[in-house]
């Protein structure tokens, strides 16, 4: 664990050495290998030029890709500027290019989500388990600013993780998004790139004070004091999320149970000694990993069941339904049409739903057909006496004959054609965290406010 420094020295330290600390810090979630997404502006071509400068068994396992985006001209020059400085650097590169129906209408939005999606499919092509961004230490008190402005609560306070979530699901199952940069400036890492005689893309995008980032980069360039106060707030929300997370995750190892299918159930006695925004986190992460959803709920919908009040009779949200009975509280999927039938190809992998990694490894037959459970009926196969609650099995994949009837369900059946792996469980507590440790260290900003 690195040791704690005063700040002017982590200013001062080298961009490689905080690198190669970060790494350190976090070797178990990059030792599934990593893929550095590199833009060609100044941050994400620092973050290339750093790793490229640390031993040789990191970059063994490390790639680079860069998206052609298509919104801009200069989009494909700059991803192939890209190329040829990894070429120099003697580690493999992609170009990943998206297309658009039209793209003079694709918001910010739409453009950032397709970027993770096409990261996530070149890190899984590649056995790749995390993806590197250049997020920044300016990054991260422009973010600060904006979600206060727009009213975040101290969660959202505590800024961008040193690892986290990928922002895309189900496309990100497995997946690790990392900010290796977090502690350093973009003053900084110009001067580094400038050490090395580099260039780098100037994104037009960067200097439009259209957009909310660049107003807030301009006001905070100009106010030194405006930014030592952002520190303070970032610097007190962050030590309280931490907190927060170590004590939900033990909480939750206790009294929490995940089920076949990916639902889960947990103790409401001790739900409810927890305190309401505790409970409110536990809930918002749950009810996404367990819906099966990309984002989390709304809080003040989800801040409506942190009594549970009207559970024993059912409540629904965010494609859950959760009930209360016995002092235990079922959190199931919703139901699924019917008529709604995936077709899984030999030797391939979806995830069913959000929630189920369905993997065919055969090489031989036409597709399979899945479908949820719901009120079909129960194979002879099976022993009705041993089958989990209705609440439970109706959302459970099976597989249909070309006469729409059950023939397998693989959840409970060893030897099936289709194997079954539920990810709500280590979603949930991906969800939950909030792996911050080393910026808190690393700035001082834990210490001085806990």
């Amino acid at each position: 664990m690195p040791a704690v420094t005063e700040r002017s020295d982590v200013k001062g330290r080298s961009v490689i050495e905080r690198l190669s600390q970060f790494v350190s810090f976090y070797e178990d979630d990059l030792s599934g290998g990593l893929l550095l997404a590199v833009s060609g502006g100044s941050d994400s071509l620092a973050l290339l030029y750093a790793f490229a400068s640390l031993p040789d068994v990191i970059k063994s396992a490390m790639r680079v890709s860069t998206v052609d985006h298509g919104l801009r001209p200069e989009a494909r020059a700059e991803a192939e500027m890209v190329g040829d400085v990894c070429n120099r650097l003697d580690i493999p590169h992609d170009i990943l290019t998206l297309k658009w129906d039209d793209a003079a209408s694709v918001s910010q939005a739409q453009a950032r989500r397709a970027r993770y999606a096409a990261l996530a499919a070149n890190a899984r092509a590649h056995g790749l388990a995390a993806i590197a961004t250049g997020h920044t230490y300016d990054d991260q008190l422009e973010t600060v600013f904006i979600r206060e402005g727009a009213g975040s609560g101290l969660y959202g306070l505590a800024g961008m993780a040193d690892v986290a979530p990928l922002p895309v699901w189900p496309e990100g199952y497995d997946l690790s998004l990392v900010r290796p940069l977090l502690t350093a400036g973009r003053h900084d890492l110009r001067e580094f790139l400038k050490s090395f005689g580099a260039e780098w893309v100037e994104d037009p995008s960067n200097t439009n004070t259209a957009f909310e980032r660049v107003r807030v980069r301009n006001l905070l360039s100009d106010n030194p004091d405006e930014v030592k106060r952002l520190e303070r707030v970032l610097g007190h929300a962050i030590s309280q999320r931490i907190s927060d997370t170590d004590q939900m995750t033990g909480w939750a190892a206790q009294h929490v149970d995940f089920l076949v299918g990916g639902a889960a159930e947990f103790d409401v006695p001790a739900f409810l000694k927890l305190e309401p925004a505790l409970r409110l986190r536990f809930l918002m992460a749950l009810l996404t990993a367990v819906g099966g959803k990309e984002a989390l709920p709304r809080q003040e919908k989800a801040g409506a069941l942190i009594d549970l009040s009207g559970c024993e009779a059912g409540r629904t949200l965010h494609g859950c339904r959760l009930q209360v009975r016995d002092g235990v509280c079922l959190v199931a999927p919703e139901p699924v049409p019917l008529a709604d039938v995936l077709s899984l190809e030999p030797q391939s992998s979806e995830v069913w739903k959000g929630r189920t990694l369905l993997t065919r490894a055969d090489n031989c037959g036409g597709q399979s057909l899945i479908a949820s459970w719901e009120t079909r009926e129960v194979p002879r196969s099976l022993d009705r006496g041993s089958l989990p609650r209705y609440d439970i099995r109706h959302s459970l994949p099976v597989i249909l004959n070309d006469a729409g009837e059950v023939t397998e369900v693989p959840h409970l059946e060893d030897g099936a054609s289709v194997c079954p792996r539920d990810l709500s469980q280590a979603r949930f507590y991906k969800l939950l965290q909030f792996k911050a440790q080393f910026f808190a260290t690393e700035t001082r900003q834990r210490e001085s406010f806990s």
